[in-house]
């Protein structure tokens, strides 16, 4: 399955290691290995305003900075099996 994370780019669900709020990454650590991250071209930031950065989809190789809330793209990923579980209990 595919999860939508904004600005027209789409991932397999499969390759997702974390989804992580912006704000916790901001450390000067870790923006040390973000640069790096940027500098390597893992790093794809697909909201550019500061203002609303509000997740990091970190997959097997690349990092994601998306606009769309944690709570948003974990629904998106969790979808299939909650509707997959309803299916069957009925």
């Amino acid at each position: 399955m595919y999860i939508h994370l904004g600005d027209g780019v789409n991932i397999r669900s499969k390759d997702i290691t974390a989804i992580m709020d912006y704000k916790l990454l901001l450390s000067p650590t870790s923006a040390d290995y973000l640069r790096q991250k940027r500098e390597q071209g893992e790093l794809v930031e697909l909201e550019k305003d500061p203002d609303e950065k509000r997740s990091f989809v970190i997959t097997t190789d690349k990092i994601y900075v998306s606009s769309l809330s944690t709570a948003a793209l974990r629904k998106r990923v969790q979808m299939p099996w909650e509707l997959e579980d309803e299916l069957t209990s009925k």
